[in-house]
């Protein structure tokens, strides 16, 4: 009995219970330096520090150390004999995956600066990232060696709350333009989490369809269609869509911006030309010559508009030569009345070209088949002197009718 009493209490004196560290909140970790002991020019003080990075990702760290008055020591290491010294105090510095870093000084001896010893450090945790790390050190003196105990020996596991860092456009911003492809920037990795909630652009009660991206640290949305001018939009996303690791957005997200006005263009440049400025790659006949297509004469219903040849539909063209280069940015299109609009062109581009014979696209759309003024708005390439609409096809496969054209400058 006495023997099984004995084995109890030696299994219980290295029994040592396991002790799961809660992952920390905060990116600071402080440390004691046991610093107080001899220093002088006969009795010299070594300090060495290391750090190993056990996340698998790289991490960013900084160590601080402190004087007893409180001020930061920040002298570069040495090495010697082995020991290596990578890392500038008060300098932050990136640490890979299973890596370590270390940190060496001498006090005292032939160097002196015994005033200068740390009694105490801090480990910082840089960029929001979460971490994982083991640190530990000694000081070595006349008096032995002192163990430096860090988080009481075990891992250090920082798990920081996901956050948003910054976002693009930015909160209230105005002036955003109208195909704004908006990122919203976290403090770390992230992924989509609970998806019976919806991340959403609204503007008032409607929502703007939108699609989805995740690239590191970044959450892309963009909208499928371009947002209205002089409007004031809203992000929302939901607390739980997003989540990295074990963290997720805590609480609902939002910001704001307001588009741009929308912009000005000059009045129809082609007015006032001669008829001569005007030409097409072919007319019906003496009646429908293209500068119809330019007299200010809307709503024609076969007359006053220009139409092409029969059977000369495809790749068809209407031409505009101006006295000098401009930079054609809005199209205003009417189709022809007749037999119920069903003569309008239906695919075209808007062509630019300086020597009348190299053409370059500034616009590709499709009219509709109706007797609306149609506009049509683009970033032009440049300033040309020749502008043309190709008709790449039409809704009547016999010929096309334009009853009027005009071509702006946006100011």
């Amino acid at each position: 009995m006495k023997k099984l009493l004995g084995l109890f209490l030696l299994i219980a004196m290295f029994t040592i219970p396991t002790v799961v560290s809660a992952a920390s909140t905060t990116n600071e970790l402080n440390f004691s330096i046991p610093m107080n002991t001899f220093c002088s020019g006969s009795n010299q003080v070594d300090l060495s520090l290391n750090i190993t990075n056990l996340n698998p990702d790289a991490s960013n760290l900084t160590l601080n150390l402190y004087k007893k008055g409180g001020s930061q020591f920040n002298s570069v290491g040495s090495a010697y004999d082995g020991i290596d010294s990578t890392i500038t105090p008060g300098s932050a510095f990136n640490l890979n995956a299973n890596d370590t870093a270390e940190y060496h000084f001498s006090f005292g001896g032939q160097s002196g600066l015994c005033t200068d010893r740390p009694f105490s450090g801090k480990l910082i945790a840089n960029n929001g990232a979460d971490i994982s790390i083991v640190a530990s050190g000694f000081v070595r003196s006349s008096s032995g060696v002192a163990p430096i105990i860090i988080n009481a020996g075990k891992q250090w596991d920082v798990e920081l709350p996901l956050v948003v860092v910054s976002t693009d456009p930015a909160n209230s911003s105005i002036s955003v333009p109208v195909n704004k492809i908006i990122n919203i920037i976290f403090n770390k990795n992230i992924q989509l989490g609970d998806i019976t909630k919806q991340i959403q652009i609204v503007q008032g009660s409607d929502v703007v369809a939108s699609t989805f991206a995740i690239n590191s640290n970044v959450l892309t949305i963009q909208p499928t269609q371009n947002l209205l001018n002089s409007q004031t939009y809203t992000v929302i996303i939901p607390a739980g869509t997003i989540v990295s690791g074990n963290t997720s957005l805590k609480s609902d997200y939002t910001f704001s911006f307001t588009t741009t006005a929308p912009p000005s263009y000059s009045t129809d440049l082609t007015d006032g030309l001669p008829t001569s400025a005007f030409s097409a790659s072919s007319s019906y006949s003496a009646s429908f010559t293209p500068d119809k297509a330019f007299n200010n004469l809307w709503n024609s219903n076969g007359t006053n508009n220009w139409s092409s040849q029969n059977s000369e539909v495809l790749n068809s063209w209407i031409k505009v030569e101006f006295s000098s280069a401009k930079s054609i940015a809005k199209l205003i299109y009417q189709a022809d009345a007749y037999a119920g609009y069903s003569v309008g062109m239906k695919n075209f581009r808007v062509e630019a070209s300086n020597d009348n014979t190299t053409w370059t696209t500034q616009y590709e759309g499709t009219a509709l088949q109706n007797g609306t003024h149609q506009a049509f708005t683009w970033t032009p390439t440049g300033s040309y002197k020749y502008w043309r609409v190709l008709i790449v096809d039409a809704y009547n496969p016999q010929f096309v009718q334009i009853s009027e054209l005009e071509m702006m400058e946006q100011q």
